[in-house]
């Protein structure tokens, strides 16, 4: 058992002994659950059990890692449109 403190952002991970990870979005559980008794995010199999709880940060990181790319992609409102130059028939 364990208790993590997380944002509404937040993902947490259950490791289990046999290597299944279980990953939970925080947004997804009802408040009225956090509140009370608190929340069980995965149930081990028979004979299996939980080693491990963990938040998730590289799913921060992916997205801010993604909107960086976004804004290279896009369109620089300081770059100049390239000017169009007629054609020339030099023959």
């Amino acid at each position: 058992m364990g208790a993590l403190l997380v944002d509404e952002t937040d993902e947490v991970l259950v490791i289990m002994e046999s290597g299944k990870v279980v990953r939970s979005n925080v947004a997804e559980v009802p408040a009225k659950g956090r509140n009370t008794m608190g929340v069980i995010f995965a149930k081990p199999g028979k004979g299996d059990k939980v080693i491990g709880i963990a938040r998730n940060v590289e799913r921060k990181v992916e997205e801010e890692v993604e909107a960086e790319e976004d804004a290279a992609e896009a369109p620089s409102a300081e770059t100049p449109a390239a000017a169009e130059t007629p054609a020339t028939d030099e023959s």
